[in-house]
């Protein structure tokens, strides 16, 4: 039995995209369709039990190393829903921990995306596959560092949510030859189905996230293993921290509307930081107040504990006060007003 594949690939010299008019012929017993069969396999019945994006990557890295593919980089760049961010990348190095990037709204518009293999992908819905060159650093720039960086072959594919939305995954390796045909044919062969399975762990972060966003980080964990019987409570012991700002009606009146985003983004950016690094979570924004909790982590000597959770962030938040004078220019008279208290509640300390 033969099954004959006709191939559109990049051409290798200039990274340019041609119809070379190739035939592939598989033999369901040779060493390719079994390593297509394995990773396949392999797939379906383990990898997609991945906790998280990364940890699929690096599953998946491993598994395609042990195949013999001698793989030395790798990403998978997912769309995401959040506030600030755009999307977040996963790189795979060998013999390195996952590194994420996340890159924030308007990134499109910039010249380190226009430029990018990322924007090829995404915008052509067409593979990306290059031996690197001083030909590829001069379209894409990035591919520069990578050379200098041992990188010798590069391939890049566009993945299809059922959204519709485009993202992508790229290998790379630093072996003198490149991949071989039969490496970047594993690779087509393997995007179908890990698309799919990519798209579902990506959405349990995705979701994950937008909860922790708009209910709180343990909310919404909770939410996301199942706690969603209408009338349940969950009854913890905890410090609470009301932070808001004095004057902030007269200002709403005083500045315009997009003057007084900018000052509590900036407020909340300086506040909640210092929430989550002390261990509490951030339960509702009203307006121009954060109500956050430091949940009890010590039974003998609880007070205790509340103070040493619920301090630091409360110091904090007085810096930020001082912060948003600076941020805000520090001269307006009604600014200096607005800044120089806020109402904070942290038990007994």
């Amino acid at each position: 039995m033969r099954v004959l594949l006709d191939c559109v690939r990049p051409d290798r010299d200039c990274g340019q995209l041609r119809n070379v008019g190739s035939t592939v012929t598989i033999d369901p017993y040779s060493p390719l369709a079994g390593r297509k069969a394995e990773l396949l396999r392999w797939l379906t019945e383990e990898g997609r039990f991945a906790p998280d994006t990364g940890r699929l990557l690096e599953l998946l890295c491993n598994k395609l190393a042990a195949l013999g593919i001698p793989i030395a980089r790798a990403t998978a760049h997912v769309r995401t829903l959040h506030p600030e961010y755009r999307g977040a990348a996963r790189i795979w190095r060998r013999g390195e921990n996952i590194e994420i990037r996340t890159t924030r709204h308007g990134i499109e518009f910039t010249s380190d995306y226009q430029n990018s293999p990322i924007q090829h992908v995404i915008e052509t819905g067409q593979w990306l596959d290059t031996m690197l060159s001083e030909a590829t650093d001069r379209r894409f720039p990035i591919l520069a560092t990578l050379r200098a960086q041992g990188i010798t072959h590069y391939v890049m594919a566009p993945l299809v949510f059922s959204n519709r939305i485009v993202n992508a995954m790229s290998w790379a390796t630093d072996a003198p030859g490149g991949f071989a045909e039969a490496d970047v044919q594993l690779f087509r062969d393997l995007v179908t189905a890990f698309v799919s399975v990519l798209e579902a762990t990506a959405g349990r972060r995705i979701y994950g996230e937008l909860l922790a966003t708009y209910v709180g980080r343990d909310p919404g964990a909770q939410i996301m293993a199942g706690a969603v019987k209408r009338g349940e409570v969950h009854h913890l012991k905890a410090a609470m921290l009301l932070a808001d700002l004095r004057g902030f009606s007269r200002l709403t009146d005083e500045l315009p509307e997009e003057r007084i985003v900018e000052l509590l983004n900036a407020f909340f950016d300086l506040v909640v930081p210092g929430v989550v690094a002390g261990g509490g979570d951030v339960l509702k924004y009203i307006g121009d107040a954060v109500i956050a909790i430091f949940p009890v982590v010590s039974s003998i000597f609880p007070s205790i504990s509340l103070c040493t959770t619920a301090l630091p962030p409360t110091a904090i938040l007085a810096l930020a006060i001082v912060s948003i004078s600076v941020l805000s220019g520090g001269t307006s008279t009604s600014l200096v007003g607005w800044n120089s208290s806020a109402r904070t509640s942290a038990g007994h300390c």
